[in-house]
């Protein structure tokens, strides 16, 4: 490949085989990642340093300011309740966090944004399910944080633990929100066929939504790799230097390491 050239198309095929056949692997239910201090940078180089942390700042301020309006405002409206309140947690709370919030709003936005459900239908409950999902899926094209299929077993834990929830909340004799013991309209556990029903529905839509993001985990580091970004350094794991395709990638990661070597003599330059 000339130098300065961008990478062809040609191996995407083959890449995303390589790494789907990386996915099904006993090493992938981990949280042991080659180079742990990736998933603190952003996927593109062009945003390192005051973008990114712009970036980072203004999403944590949004939601941060959010949650200080949004828990006086459910206190006041339906009273006072009492909540159970590295790299590997940071891992393990975002793969969580990026499904259950896009779980939870696809839920909604099927479900019961109806107008019979009072509560569901007012502009916050719409704004609640709506903006995190968004910066969800923004994050997604942002952050250098890996998917792994596997990992959807960590939201769907939390899945069957808010399922065993809600069916000891009924049996305890919580009112819900219409006084009968319901959380959710459909988890309704009156009727429990139907709520077993809905929960395994929920389940099997928390998987959908992971094969979803590995998706976009996937398309955002292939074009970081076309881009010779750090996506190069992810595709370097799946693939050794024995074909055309490999060294591709070996030479781009080459390139790479070399333009951060350089980049880095350069801040210690200006730092003297």
């Amino acid at each position: 490949m000339v130098q300065g050239q961008r990478p062809s198309t040609g191996p995407c095929c083959a890449l995303l085989g390589r790494s789907l056949r990386d996915e099904f692997q006993w090493k992938s239910f981990g949280l042991s990642h080659p180079e742990p201090f990736q998933l603190s940078l952003p996927q593109w180089k062009w945003m390192d340093g005051a973008v990114y942390i712009s970036y980072r700042f203004v999403v944590a301020t949004a939601l941060v300011t959010w949650l200080v309006c949004e828990i006086p405002f459910e206190i006041h409206h339906f009273g006072q309740t009492d909540h159970v309140v590295g790299y590997k947690p940071l891992w393990f709370f975002f793969e969580i966090a990026t499904n259950s919030i896009l779980t939870t709003s696809g839920i909604y936005w099927i479900a019961f944004w109806d107008r019979d459900y009072a509560y569901f239908f007012t502009l916050t409950s719409k704004l609640k399910h709506s903006i995190p999902a968004a910066f969800a899926i923004i994050d997604m094209f942002i952050n250098n944080v890996p998917v792994r299929i596997l990992h959807c077993v960590y939201p769907l834990c939390l899945g069957v633990v808010y399922g065993l929830f809600t069916f000891v909340y009924w049996l305890c004799g919580g009112s819900g929100l219409t006084g009968n013991g319901v959380i959710y309209p459909v988890i309704n556990w009156n009727k429990p066929a139907y709520a077993v029903a809905a929960c395994v529905l929920a389940l099997l839509f928390c998987i959908i939504i992971q094969l979803g993001l590995y998706a976009l985990y996937f398309t955002r580091t292939y074009l970081s790799y076309l881009a010779g970004g750090r996506g190069v350094l992810t595709f370097r794991e799946l693939c050794s230097p024995a074909n055309d395709e490999d060294q591709l990638v070996a030479e781009g990661e080459a390139t790479l390491l070399e333009d951060d070597a350089q980049n880095t003599a350069k801040t210690y330059s200006s730092l003297g």
